[in-house]
């Protein structure tokens, strides 16, 4: 059962004044001859300890041992802690739906860390039992009998049956017939019925659960670098369980023949938009607010809303979801920001195994806030009571004063920590970037949209040296990049324009592995190939002489294999026919090359979940092409020259845009074409006449970026002074003016 706003206020309704009791024993909480199981303590105050067995979205199991009566469910969302976690807490024992809880903790101690509680083996038969509640049980030797409503399942171990749950996501997906060796989990009790509720994958154990290794020179990303060459992961369920030098033996073995990365991270994207290309808005903006009064700026909404709801309301909801989450999967990407997945309705389209893994699903404890200046100080401050690890915020979109002061008022607020993760923040200079480092607050840097929205980006070098946590990601496709490799490019190339490439190869790698792993509050399980953390990996082709260099010169086409959570989901046809539990794969093409998918699982409790990527795009398409208006280009999986993406039906519209200005070094004209065209870019001087001839060709559909180095057509540098460029489509022109300063 999920605790929703209705049933925490009647549980406030239930509660009463009583008088604290200190050192109540776990086991005198839950012992009870009371036929309805309710507690001796109901009602009343109280003080307990115990060690952290398993934790949930809504709260955490405290066990003082492993036997009958020995754990009770926390229900709190003040408090974060870690399986093992020794704890003591005070709050109140109450009765919700039959299950003895502790709540409204009003003071939680770590004690200790580290600790371990076992689990208690019983038959199936015997542990539907108020004596169990709350416990960690083990039943072995389970074959699933049924699959039932909202993710549960039974099971048989001869004796009788179990109902088994998934309240925590796990990368196993039931089906009739199914042989387990173990299923362990705390005993839950909602509706009515007993359920055994595993925690994780590791939960799970048998030959159902895929066991494998794979080989190649392993980049780990790790603190120190290390760069282990023919070496070899050990991959059980979800988890990477070792690495060695030498593969381990019986074990099905898959030689990759390449790098391997931890698997990229996205922290700042919106997959429910990402199935359209850029809008043509023709122009730069001082900040969000100004783009978002545009008449096309609502004109691609009603496109959005009309393909979304193409054949009911939300129909195409899920279609969109997964052709975003493909197109990151393809790259290398194995988690993505975006979508609060906890807390709306909408969780299917985060659940584990829909495709790749979501940023804010549980176990992460990151809440999002696009406009979190649209809410109070007080609303915020509310919120830091919560267990939340991150607030990832869009704050000081653009260049103005406004976009600066977010920045002030978000510290005023007493909001600025370590808990703080800001997408953009193009304004900040030294004072921002020192006072975000003192807070040890993260940057989420997307240059292109930076770029392409306001013709600026925030001073990384600056950050990096202040010593601020920057991640890089690509934002939506409305006016970032398709995916990771891209927006990883794509900020390379600004470095050696802006910053003359004082930003290294590692870092770059840095930005979108290990980093954004902190800057997502996920530090302790992703970000790097190491023993205990999720098997989320990337293979590329390269040299593990030079590996970081090899990141950023791949596309998704070049990537041989991406695992997410320990299975294996796209990759080059020869490496994923070798994982023999495979099923479902789909043949596919990226760039005209050769790839197989196999993101088609048979989840019952996951909507959509077996359906292929070609039924997605035949539906996604007829939706695009009967809905109007036709604002911006659809966009598949795929961003390739040859790819099958239709014009829009709309004249040219020029958006010429420069930056940086004034300019010492280089900067860079922008600009996007709705479909292909004859360009001139061309650079003047106050006298008329011209200094540099940038482009004079045909030009593809789509975002360019022309890099003017200050050189004239001789190759010597202009003087300073005032240049003005002008672009020139068809019959219409625009001109800019830069400065050049010397």
């Amino acid at each position: 059962m999920k605790f929703t706003q209705a049933s925490v206020i009647s549980l406030l309704l239930i509660l009463f004044a009583v008088t604290a009791v200190s050192g109540v024993a776990v086991y005198d909480i839950q012992y009870t001859t009371d036929p309805s199981g309710v507690s001796p303590y109901n009602g009343q105050f109280i003080t307990t300890s115990g060690v952290v067995s398993a934790i949930t979205y809504y709260g955490y199991v405290i066990a003082e041992g492993t036997g009958p009566w020995q754990a009770v469910y926390v229900y709190s969302q003040s408090n974060g802690p870690q399986i093992g976690d020794e704890v003591e807490i005070s709050g109140t024992v109450i009765e919700v739906s039959g299950m003895t809880i502790l709540w409204e903790i009003t003071s939680y101690t770590l004690l200790s860390t580290g600790n371990s509680i076992g689990s208690l083996v019983v038959w199936a038969a015997d542990a539907p039992q108020e004596q169990y509640e709350s416990v960690l049980l083990s039943i072995n030797d389970l074959t699933v009998t049924s699959l039932l409503g909202a993710g549960e399942w039974i099971a048989n171990d001869g004796s009788g049956d179990i109902r088994c749950d998934d309240l925590n996501d796990y990368m196993y997906f039931p089906r009739i017939g199914d042989s387990l060796a173990s299923v362990t989990g705390f005993l839950y009790y909602s509706a009515g019925q007993y359920k055994l509720e595993p925690r994780n994958t590791m939960d799970l154990t048998g030959d159902i659960i895929p066991h494998f290794v794979i080989g190649g020179d392993i980049v780990t990303m790790n603190p120190a670098l290390e760069i282990l060459e023919d070496s070899y992961i050990e991959i059980q369920g979800d988890r990477i369980i070792g690495i060695t030098s030498s593969p381990p033996r019986e074990l099905l073995l898959v030689e990759t023949g390449g790098l391997i990365f931890p698997g990229l991270i996205d922290g700042h994207n919106h997959a429910a938009y990402n199935v359209l290309d850029h809008i043509p808005f023709g122009q730069t903006f001082a900040d969000r607010y100004e783009w978002r009064i545009t008449p096309i700026y609502s004109d691609f909404g009603d496109q959005l809303d009309a393909i979304i709801d193409y054949g009911g309301t939300n129909a195409q909801i899920g279609n969109v979801f997964k052709v975003a989450e493909v197109r990151a999967l393809c790259a290398g990407t194995t988690m993505m920001q975006g979508r609060n997945c906890n807390v709306e309705s909408d969780d299917f389209y985060g659940q584990q195994g829909m495709v790749i893994n979501n940023a804010e699903r549980f176990p992460s404890r990151i809440y999002t806030k696009t406009f979190p200046l649209d809410e109070d100080m007080n609303y915020w401050q509310d919120m830091k009571e919560e267990y939340w690890d991150r607030f990832v915020i869009h704050l000081s979109e653009g260049i103005n004063a406004a976009a600066l002061q977010e920045f002030y008022t978000w510290r005023q607020w007493g909001m600025l920590d370590w808990r703080t993760t800001i997408l953009h923040g193009i304004p900040y200079g030294p004072t921002e970037w020192q006072l975000m480092a003192e807070a040890e607050a993260n940057l989420v840097w997307s240059p292109k949209s930076d770029m392409f929205l306001y013709a600026a980006s925030p001073d990384i070098p600056g950050a990096l040296l202040a010593g601020v946590n920057v991640a890089i990601a690509p934002d939506w496709t409305e006016s970032g990049t398709r995916d990771m490799l891209q927006e990883i490019q794509y900020g390379n190339k600004l470095n050696t324009l802006f910053w003359g490439s004082t930003i290294e190869p590692v870092d770059f790698a840095l930005f979108a592995t290990r980093n954004a792993a902190y800057a997502m509050g996920a530090e302790d399980r992703i970000g790097q190939v190491a023993t205990g953390y999720q098997a989320d990996l990337m293979v590329i082709p390269g040299d593990p002489e030079d590996p970081y260099q090899a990141l950023l010169e791949i596309d998704a086409a070049d990537v041989k294999l991406t695992v997410v959570s320990g299975r294996p989901m796209y990759g080059d046809p020869d490496l994923m026919d070798e994982f023999l539990f495979l099923d479902n794969e789909e043949d596919i093409s990226v760039c005209g090359l050769p790839k197989k998918l196999a993101i088609q699982i048979e989840a019952y409790s996951i909507s959509e979940s077996d359906k292929p990527m070609s039924t997605v795009m035949d539906e996604l398409q007829v939706a695009y092409d009967n809905t109007t208006p036709k604002v911006c280009d659809f966009l598949g999986p795929f961003d390739c020259p040859t790819s099958d993406i239709r014009n829009v039906s709309v004249d040219p519209v020029l958006g010429l845009h420069v930056g940086p200005n004034p300019m010492h070094t280089g900067t860079a004209y922008s600009f996007a074409l709705p479909h292909s065209s004859v360009v001139s870019l061309k650079v003047y001087n106050v006298n008329g006449r011209i200094v540099r001839t940038l482009v004079e060709q045909q030009l593809n559909r789509g975002s360019h970026n022309i890099i003017w180095d200050g050189r004239d057509d001789n190759d010597r540098p202009v003087a300073g002074g005032l240049y003005l460029a002008r672009l020139e489509v068809g019959q219409q022109a625009q001109s800019e003016k830069v400065l050049v300063i010397r």
